[in-house]
């Protein structure tokens, strides 16, 4: 599939784009993303500071909610969301495995 044509879909049902009553563009709500996405991927891996990677890791797993959410809105199958649900979960642990050491 092509992203482009999904990101039209995922846009419109934006949560905040109700609250505000904005139309969200795809094209930059798709850039914005992945751009999120990989900056906060690298920070997690090359940065060595605690506060920066679980701020990395806090923003991940917000787009990772929405991206869940986005796939329930618009009714896609498990098979589009579930990659979204491991790495959703993934963090969350990931979160949880820091609190806990860092006791």
């Amino acid at each position: 599939m092509d992203c482009r044509k999904e990101y039209v879909k995922y846009a419109k049902v934006f949560p905040l784009a109700s609250v505000f009553d904005l139309k969200i563009p795809s094209k930059w709500y798709r850039r914005v993303v992945g751009i999120l996405e990989v900056i906060c991927g690298l920070a997690m891996v090359f940065v060595p500071f605690h506060k920066i990677k679980n701020a990395a890791n806090i923003t991940l797993l917000a787009l990772m909610l929405l991206a869940v959410y986005s796939h329930y809105m618009v009714s896609d199958p498990f098979e589009r969301s579930g990659p979204a649900l491991v790495f959703t979960f993934m963090l969350g642990g990931r979160l949880v495995v820091w609190y806990q050491v860092s006791k």
